[in-house]
Formats: C-alpha cells, structure tokens, sequence
C-alpha cells in the first residue's frame, strides 16, 4: 500500500532548512534551479527572478545582494550590463 501525504512547508522552515545545508548543498539548491525553470518558456527564470524583486523586503534584498557580492567579477560585469 502506498499513500501520498501533503504537507504545507511555510517559507520561514523551508529558510531554515536551507540553512541548515552545508555549503556544497546551498550550491546544488541553486544549481537544481535551472533545469526546473528551463522549462518554463522563454522569459522563465528571468521573469520569476523580477516577480520576486519586486516582493523583497529589506531582509530578503540583503540576503540576495549579499550572495551576489560574492560572484566573480566577470559575473558582476554581467549583472551590471544587465540591469539597463
């Protein structure tokens, strides 16, 4: 017998359980990403990435300019070109 149970995951415990990953597990999380959103069509990711931008609050932005700060600078080049 098999049964499928839902359960609803709040986004503070799915938070926590990022943190609680090691280092090399936080970076297959974002890897993991990409495939699942390269299904989505041709704006995909980029058009989620701008939906979620728009819903940060302070906390949120810090984390995200905090992981961004640390990207090589050829990584940082492309964002800035990017961002007009």
């Amino acid at each position: 017998m098999f049964k499928t149970v839902e359960i609803e995951v709040s986004p503070e415990e799915m938070a926590r359980a990022f943190c609680e990953m090691g280092d090399k597990e936080q970076a297959e999380f974002f890897a993991a990403i990409k495939p699942i959103t390269d299904g989505w069509g041709s704006a995909g990711l980029c058009a989620q990435a701008n939906w979620i931008n728009k819903c940060l609050n302070d906390d949120g932005r810090f984390v995200l300019e905090t992981l961004a700060s640390q990207l090589p600078a050829d990584a940082l080049k492309r964002l800035a070109e990017n961002a007009d």
